[in-house]
């Protein structure tokens, strides 16, 4: 259960007490002489704001279930491009390649420093970073 459902709930059973209450108030002071009108005109307007407050509380509560419904259904829209993400994003991309050219570097040092004998044992590697151990490491220039 929801939060605003409880609270809900717990208004309902709050205007219950206070409706029992007054009935009570009714009889006890209907027993003890007439009751005055004005405390029921006060008595009844009160419960008409407590009432008009909890359908405004309801209201509001399936209007945002009706949104969070709506947005679960709705694919997720993208947002028009920010310069900054966009630049991220370029940069996030750039550093991909970067790394990717540090990795290949190193499994060609690790190449080079494999024992002929190892070397030799091994079959034909696939990577073609150890396929050529020897060529030079080349990394690409720095963007700034």
């Amino acid at each position: 259960m929801t939060r605003a459902t409880r609270a809900f709930y717990f208004a309902i059973a709050c205007l219950t007490a206070l409706a029992l209450l007054s009935a009570h108030a009714g009889t006890a002071s209907s027993a003890n002489g007439a009751p005055s009108a004005q405390d029921l005109m006060s008595l009844d307007r009160r419960l008409s704001t407590l009432e008009q407050r909890l359908f405004q509380m309801e209201s509001n509560i399936s209007q945002l279930q009706q949104r969070v419904l709506y947005a679960q259904r709705q694919p997720a829209t993208t947002a028009p491009s920010d310069p900054q993400v966009e630049r991220l994003r370029l940069e996030l991309n750039l550093l991909q390649a970067r790394l990717g050219e540090v990795e290949c570097g190193l499994l060609k040092l690790d190449e080079r420093t494999l024992p002929a004998a190892a070397r030799a044992q091994q079959s034909k590697p696939t990577d073609p970073c150890r396929s050529q151990p020897n060529t030079l490491v080349r990394l690409s220039s720095r963007q700034q």
